[in-house]
């Protein structure tokens, strides 16, 4: 079955290359984490070579990649350009930017970790501060914009795939209200926060690096929201590991050159927070991916993705409900021998 695939995608590129049909080229898949798409590596004639996205219209989000793709490259942030798209058979080509993720560099040293992220803050930084109002960003297409029920929804995700299912804790009388109203109060701190495009899930796999640039991508499910989501995703992200210096100093970084309204302290609070809610959806995803969709390399950042919470909830100074639960949780799974806390405090 994958053999034909690969022959008829092979085919569709290259009538859509403007190759003869007996062009030698090839297509090498792309294992993408918790992705729901097929991707392709194709490496054409003469060293060429190009990215074959093949989408469904299962995720609502997947519909809107192209038009986002395209808007964002045409408003000067670092994407991918795109080639062709096949709305037939839900093909889209795009520039290859190369192998090279900012995951890859999390075993470098700090002065070269610390350049590659700052680029990385420079290229969201230029999505930050797309106007919101244009014309053009108004057409655009995209997933609902945070709100008090999208808090909602992550943090009831949290609940039921990770503290229920993975953890099994269960709520003492009483718990679960104080926990509750401190949870709704981070999302209505949340929410009063200025609003701009953010990418929803910036993290190191999200990032290619080439030609000493940044290049974003999975940007589909990009949304309105708070730039403190993405800071979070970013600096609070369970595949990399960061020492709490490093992670302020690249915060500090952008919040100089992004010229925030804000003092430095309560951008600073305000960053924790919003890891700290980010942190939470990750958690319920890695539950939920694998123990349910069988992808079970996703258990494994469970340790880190709980060390980020515990330590994003004590610096953020406003969720000791949280915090004693990512304390709780850690307890527990550190006696199941699925979960290596080695090296994790």
């Amino acid at each position: 079955m994958q053999g034909d695939l690969l022959l008829f995608l092979a085919g569709q590129t290259k009538a859509r290359m403007g190759l003869p049909e007996t062009a030698p080229i090839s297509l090498t898949p792309i294992i993408k984490g918790g992705s729901d798409r097929s991707f392709f590596r194709c490496l054409l004639p003469v060293g060429n070579s190009c990215i074959l996205m093949r989408y469904s219209l299962e995720k609502e989000e997947n519909g809107y990649f192209l038009e986002i793709a395209r808007y964002l490259d045409a408003q000067g942030v670092s994407v991918p350009k795109i080639i062709f798209h096949d709305p037939e058979y839900r093909l889209i080509w795009m520039e290859d930017m190369g192998e090279e993720d900012l995951h890859a560099s999390k075993n470098d040293p700090w002065e070269k970790r610390a350049l590659l992220y700052r680029e990385a803050l420079k290229t969201v930084r230029v999505l930050h501060g797309l106007s919101t109002d244009s014309s053009d960003a108004k057409q655009l297409r995209l997933m609902p914009s945070f709100d008090d029920k999208l808090y909602a929804w992550e943090r009831n995700y949290f609940f039921e795939r990770f503290v229920h299912e993975v953890c099994h804790f269960e709520f003492s009388a009483g718990q679960k209200t104080d926990l509750d109203f401190e949870i709704e109060e981070l999302a209505r701190m949340l929410c009063t926060q200025p609003t701009c495009f953010v990418h929803r899930d910036f993290q190191s796999q999200n990032i290619l690096l080439n030609g000493g640039r940044a290049f974003l991508i999975d940007f589909q499910g990009m949304r309105h929201g708070t730039l403190f989501y993405d800071l979070g995703s970013l600096l609070y992200d369970p595949y990399v590991p960061f020492g709490d210096e490093e992670r302020i100093e690249l915060l500090r970084y952008y919040w100089e050159f992004g010229g925030s309204a804000q003092d430095w302290e309560y951008f600073a609070t305000l960053f924790h927070a919003a890891a700290a809610q980010r942190l939470m959806q990750a958690l319920g995803a890695y539950g939920f991916l694998g123990l349910h969709k069988g992808k079970t390399d996703f258990l494994k950042h469970i340790p880190a993705g709980l060390h980020n919470l515990e330590t994003a909830t004590e610096k953020a100074g406003c969720l000791p409900h949280l915090h004693d639960l990512a304390k709780a949780c850690k307890s527990i799974l550190k006696n199941q021998s699925i979960y290596a806390f080695d090296g994790v405090a």
